[in-house]
């Protein structure tokens, strides 16, 4: 029987504390701080990567982006971890989630860009709670690339998708991830995605972007976040709302440097939520997000 939940501003359950990842970019920072501002999680965990060597603007930058910081006008616990040099995207996110998870049951992850709606907290936290023994859910995400079809009879669906533009996981799922591939071969990754997908050309976009991460190649760290939960048999959580809007497509992007059909996608608020009644992936959605966010790549 599905249940619902009426969770908007309702305080039945602890609120998750807040990983913020910032660097260099103090115009979309502050808005996104503005929005864990209204939602005064009592911990907050700040991570930003040092300034690019030889970068003229970098080091004026990362000050003007960390004083954001220091606006916090609530009872919070503050955690701070400001790098002085610069590591990069892929090790400044996972090691920055790593030291969360040295301290925390679970946590919810906003980087710089990604802009939630006054919901996704609670959404975020209402189902860290719901999940969180069940092992066979490793990631909630705020994000919906469907344009707006629904793909359950609920609030969210399943995907073999973890999607990462603000989202959220336990302890327990982010120890099954693994940035460098440990003692897997290629034959042996080749074989996780092909018992993940049953498409050839996903299968065959997949082995070759996760063998050319597994090489060197890009300073990603999502990448290996997805593989390691396909190997670990896991899923993720996708709300049939989008709820998160990635306002960091322009210059000084990392990865988002031009725009696209999802760049700056409006969010809608869900501010009841219904558990759906099977607990499967969507694969009808998971086909729709290929095509329309990586197919293109190829």
């Amino acid at each position: 029987m599905n249940i619902l939940n009426l969770f908007y501003k309702k305080t039945n359950f602890d609120k998750s504390p807040v990983l913020f990842l910032i660097f260099n970019r103090p115009e979309t920072t502050e808005k996104v701080f503005a929005k864990i501002r209204d939602y005064r999680p009592a911990k907050l965990y700040v991570s930003a990567d040092g300034p690019r060597a030889g970068n003229t603007t970098d080091f004026e930058n990362c000050l003007k982006t960390k004083q954001i910081i220091q606006k916090i006008d609530w009872e919070c616990e503050v955690s701070t971890l400001y790098r002085k040099e610069n590591l990069g995207c892929r090790l400044a996110v996972s090691s920055a989630i790593d030291w969360v998870f040295e301290r925390e049951e679970t946590a919810i992850i906003l980087e710089d860009d990604c802009l939630p709606n006054e919901t996704f907290f609670d959404f975020c936290t209402c189902l860290l709670d719901r999940y969180r023994n069940d092992l066979s859910v490793h990631h909630i995400s705020g994000n919906n690339f469907q344009k707006w079809h629904m793909r359950s009879d609920g609030s969210y669906y399943f995907s073999r998708y973890p999607h990462s533009w603000g989202w959220a996981t336990w302890r327990r799922a982010w120890h099954a991830f693994d940035l460098e591939f440990h003692g897997d071969s290629s034959s042996e990754r080749a074989r996780v995605v092909k018992n993940t997908l049953t498409n050839s050309e996903e299968q065959n976009f997949w082995i070759n972007w996760i063998n050319s991460v597994a090489q060197g190649e890009g300073s990603i760290w999502d990448v290996p976040r997805c593989y390691s939960m396909w190997r670990a048999g896991g899923m993720a959580i996708l709300p049939n709302q989008n709820l998160v809007s990635n306002i960091g497509f322009k210059q000084g992007g990392t990865h988002t440097t031009s725009s696209t059909w999802y760049s700056n996608m409006p969010s809608k608020p869900i501010r009841i939520i219904k558990h759906p009644t099977l607990q499967i992936v969507n694969s009808k959605a998971d086909e729709f997000a290929y095509e329309q966010l990586f197919r293109k790549k190829i």
